[in-house]
């Protein structure tokens, strides 16, 4: 069995009102390991360093420090993509972008 962990390490500067994240649309199951991953027992913690517009989608994302296994990065950045955002407004009410990071944490939990 599989168990992840999905969580926010590093927090935008926050205009008037930080955007927010829906975990719940991104966060990992145990069906989300890759299979190649599982199978050789590679574990890690990717950081997603990304960016989002002021329509809150993503405008940009990249590794930030990686797992040491391109599997496991690239199933973080494709998790990431289907997170829901709604952006940060600044003093004015009007919507802002921003830039943060996210860890995805991949370990393997046997019974």
């Amino acid at each position: 069995m599989a168990v992840m962990a999905c969580t926010s390490t590093v927090a935008p500067a926050p205009p008037q009102a930080p955007a927010a994240m829906n975990t719940q649309s991104c966060a990992p199951t145990a069906g989300d390991y890759p299979q190649e991953s599982l199978r050789t027992g590679q574990e890690g913690v990717s950081r997603i360093r990304f960016s989002i517009d002021a329509e809150g989608k993503i405008a940009s994302m990249q590794v930030a420090r990686s797992s040491g296994f391109v599997a496991l990065d690239d199933a973080s950045m494709k998790k990431l993509s289907q997170c829901k955002f709604r952006p940060g407004r600044d003093t004015n009410g009007n919507p802002v972008g921003g830039t943060t990071e996210v860890d995805y944490r991949w370990s393997i939990h046997k019974n």
